[in-house]
C-alpha cells in the first residue's frame, strides 16, 4: 500500500512539473533571456533565482508582476528594453497602424510617395504604444499616462497631415471653380505640389528635405506642366468671355488677343512655379486686357486690309485693269498706309523725350496728295470711279438729298416722275464732284478747272430739265458752291 502511494505522488509531481513548464512563456526561458539581454555571469545567477521563484509561484497570479520587478533589479535599462521588445506583438502593431493608415489614405488624396512616410510614422507611434504596454504592464497609472501622451502626439500629427492636404485640395477647388472643365487626370500632380508646398511651410524640419526633393521632381513633370497649360488656356478663354471689349472681334483677332493673355498668364504661373509658390491665379490685370485688345485691333486692321485688297483685286479684274496696274496700285496703297501708320506712331510717342528727334518729312495731307498723284498715273478717271466710286456714294447721297429737298420744297408742283428725273442729275453731279476732288487732289489748278466744267454742265442740264417741266429759270441768276437754286 505504501509503495502504491509513493507511485501516485511521483506521477503527480511529474504532471505538475510538466504543467508548470508549459506555463513558462518563451521569453521567460533562461536561455532566451540570456540571449536577449547578453546577461553577465552574475546576472545569470540572479536570473535563475528569479525564474525559479516565478515558476514556483503559480497560484497567486502575481508571478509575472514580481518577475518584472526582479528583472528591473537585475538588468540595466538597455537589457530591460530588449526584454520588453521581446514581449511585443508585431501583429498587434501592424493591425493598429493599418486601422488608422487605411482610413487616412482612403479619405484624403495624399501623394503616393508620401503615403509610405505616413505608414512609417504611424507604425512608429503604434510601436511606442505597444512598447509602453509591455514596459508598464503591471503599472497601470504609468502605462496610461505614457500611452495617452503618445496617442495625443499621434492625433496631433495626423491632424496636421489632414490640414496640409485639405489646404492643398482647397487650392485645386478654387482653380476648378474658375475652370470646371479642367481634366481630372492630372489633378493629382497639382494637389501633390501644393501639399509639399504646405509641408515646407508648416511641416517638421525633418520633412523639408523630402518635400524639396518631391517639389523639384514635380516641377519638371509632364503631369504638372500639362495641368498648368490647361489652366493657362482656360483663364485666357475666361477673360475673353468676361471682358466686353472683345465681344465684336472676329475669331482671328480674338485668337491674337488670346496669345497676349496666354503669354501674360503663362509668365505669371511659371514664375510662381519657379519661386515655389501657390499656383492659384487670383485674376488677370486690366492692363493685360488692354495689351490684348491692342493686339486684336491690330490684327483686325490687318485682316480688314487683306479683305479690302482682295475685294479691290477682284473689282480691278472685273473692270478690266491689267495685272501691272493692279500690282502698282497695291504697292501704292501699301506705301500710303505705312507712311500714315508711321506718322500716327510718331504723334503717339511725341513727348519731352522725343522733342529733338527727327520728325516725319511728310504730313498726312502731303502723303494723301502723293498717293493721289500716283493713282492718276496708274488709273484713268473712269477706272478710278469704277474702282473706288462706292466709297464716295454715301457723302454724295447726303449732299444730293439736302439739295433735292430744298428744290422740291420750293417747286411743290413737281410730280413724282419729275422728282425722280431731277434727283438723278443732282446725285450724278455730286458723285462727279467727289470723284473729281479725289482724283485730281494732287493737281489743284486742274481740279478747279474740272469742277468749273462740272458746274457749267450741271447748270445747263438743270435749266433744260426744269424748263421741260414748264418751270422758268432765270438765266441771269448764278449758283454758288453750295446750292443750285436760281
Amino acid at each position: 500500500m505504501k509503495k502504491r502511494s509513493m507511485i501516485v505522488v511521483f506521477l503527480f509531481t511529474v504532471v505538475w512539473n510538466t504543467k508548470a513548464q508549459q506555463q513558462i512563456k518563451p521569453s521567460y526561458n533562461f536561455e532566451t533571456l540570456v540571449s536577449l539581454t547578453s546577461a553577465t555571469q552574475k546576472q545569470q545567477k540572479q536570473l535563475k533565482t528569479a525564474l525559479k521563484e516565478r515558476n514556483q509561484d503559480t497560484t497567486s497570479g502575481n508571478e509575472d508582476k514580481y518577475f518584472y520587478k526582479h528583472l528591473e533589479s537585475i538588468f540595466n535599462k538597455e537589457q530591460q528594453n530588449a526584454f520588453y521588445k521581446a514581449q511585443m506583438s508585431e501583429a498587434v502593431i501592424q493591425k493598429k497602424m493599418h486601422f488608422r493608415y487605411d482610413k487616412l489614405i482612403d479619405t484624403y488624396p495624399f501623394p503616393k510617395e508620401y503615403a509610405k512616410l505616413i505608414e512609417e510614422t504611424l507604425y512608429d507611434f503604434n510601436y511606442k504604444k505597444e512598447f509602453t504596454v509591455q514596459k508598464y504592464k503591471y503599472d497601470k497609472e504609468s502605462r496610461e499616462l505614457a500611452y495617452q501622451s503618445i496617442d495625443a502626439a499621434q492625433k496631433k500629427w495626423v491632424s496636421n497631415q489632414i490640414q496640409l492636404i485639405k489646404t492643398a485640395k482647397y487650392s485645386w477647388k478654387k482653380t476648378i471653380l474658375k475652370c470646371p472643365e479642367l481634366p481630372d487626370v492630372n489633378r493629382t500632380a497639382y494637389i501633390s505640389y501644393h501639399f509639399y508646398l504646405q509641408l515646407l511651410k508648416k511641416g517638421a524640419p525633418i520633412q523639408h528635405a523630402f518635400a524639396n526633393t518631391r517639389i523639384t521632381e514635380l516641377k519638371s513633370s509632364k503631369d504638372l506642366q500639362s495641368i498648368i497649360n490647361s489652366i493657362i488656356d482656360c483663364r485666357a478663354e475666361l477673360y475673353l468671355s468676361y471682358d466686353t471689349r472683345f465681344e465684336n472681334l472676329d475669331s482671328i483677332s480674338k485668337n491674337e488677343a488670346k496669345k497676349v493673355i496666354v503669354l501674360e498668364v503663362s509668365n505669371k504661373l511659371n514664375n510662381k512655379l519657379e519661386n515655389t509658390k501657390d499656383l492659384y491665379l487670383n485674376g488677370i490685370e486690366y492692363k493685360t486686357g488692354s495689351k490684348a485688345i491692342a493686339a486684336a485691333k491690330k490684327q483686325q486692321e490687318k485682316s480688314n486690309k487683306t479683305k479690302e485688297l482682295e475685294i479691290l483685286n477682284s473689282k480691278a479684274v472685273k473692270i478690266g485693269l491689267t495685272q501691272a496696274q493692279i500690282d502698282k496700285l497695291v504697292l501704292s496703297l501699301e506705301r500710303k498706309d505705312a507712311a500714315i501708320a508711321a506718322l500716327k506712331n510718331h504723334k503717339k510717342n511725341s513727348d519731352l523725350s522725343t522733342l529733338f528727334e527727327t520728325t516725319p518729312s511728310k504730313t498726312k495731307s502731303e502723303i494723301l496728295k502723293e498717293f493721289s498723284k500716283e493713282l492718276t498715273e496708274i488709273l484713268s478717271k473712269k477706272e478710278f470711279a469704277a474702282l473706288f466710286g462706292d466709297g464716295f456714294r454715301p457723302i454724295a447721297k447726303k449732299k444730293a438729298s439736302k439739295e433735292f429737298q430744298e428744290i422740291t420744297t420750293k417747286y411743290k408742283q413737281l410730280d413724282q416722275d419729275q422728282k425722280q428725273e431731277l434727283y438723278k442729275i443732282i446725285i450724278l453731279y455730286y458723285f462727279n464732284i467727289e470723284i473729281t476732288n479725289a482724283y485730281y487732289k494732287s493737281k489743284s489748278t486742274l481740279r478747279k478747272q474740272k469742277l468749273s466744267v462740272l458746274r457749267y454742265r450741271f447748270e445747263k442740264e438743270y435749266i433744260t430739265l426744269m424748263e421741260s417741266f414748264d418751270i422758268k429759270i432765270k438765266t441771269s441768276q448764278k449758283t454758288d458752291n453750295r446750292t443750285f437754286q436760281w
